[in-house]
């Protein structure tokens, strides 16, 4: 239930970004793979990070605890290190 490093945000976003089709798949689904998922929402889908939360937690109840939702509520100050 932590947040993942930049170095892991900057490989999912390259990953991404140089493919059309791709999957995510994770054992629980709750931490790092969500905040990347809502990462991703905020950087390429102009989500807000508050409405990006509400979209996960509505696909995979339980996922983005309080402390990753306040990584995400910054993440204005890490997009340029992403």
């Amino acid at each position: 239930m932590t947040t993942p490093s930049i170095l892991i945000m900057k490989k999912f976003m390259n990953i991404i970004d140089n493919n059309e089709i791709f999957a995510i798949h994770c054992n629980a689904g709750l931490g790092r793979t969500a905040i990347l998922i809502c990462i991703w929402l905020i950087l390429k889908c102009n989500f807000k990070p508050e409405i990006s939360i509400a979209y996960m937690r509505i696909m995979r109840p339980g996922s983005v605890m309080h402390h990753q939702g306040l990584f995400l509520e910054s993440i204005d100050y890490f997009k340029k290190f992403i």
